[in-house]
């Protein structure tokens, strides 16, 4: 589930298919549209990593490895801060498990019905 914490209202937005085609189709958005960054420290950061960056665009194409690393550090219960407080979310977090490169076609999900 995603939004509520346990014991109260639930519901799914996605289902796990929902959820790996939107996690494919943005790891193949940041490797190969890249993504627009304002900060050059941050586009220093990503170009140490291995990231193919482009000052003269302000732009990176982050590999997804990277992504899957990201994942993987993240807290389960990440914190939320509003105006004037802060607070945590208990979310269902089933992408920390997906792999970062995409399955092979003998093991890609069948689309459709």
């Amino acid at each position: 589930m995603i939004g509520f914490p346990k014991g109260k209202i639930a519901f799914r937005m996605f289902d796990e298919s929902d959820l790996d085609s939107l996690h494919w189709g943005t790891l193949d958005v940041l490797e190969n549209a890249g993504i627009k960054i304002l900060s050059e420290e941050c586009l220093k950061l990503l170009e140490d990593a291995g990231c193919t960056v482009d000052r003269k665009d302000s732009s990176a194409k982050i590999l997804g490895n990277l992504v899957g690393k990201g994942i993987k550090k993240a807290p389960s219960t990440p914190g939320i801060r509003g105006t004037t407080s802060f607070s945590t979310a208990e979310t269902h977090r089933p992408h920390q498990n997906r792999r970062t490169a995409p399955p092979t076609d003998s093991s890609k999900p069948q689309q459709g019905g």
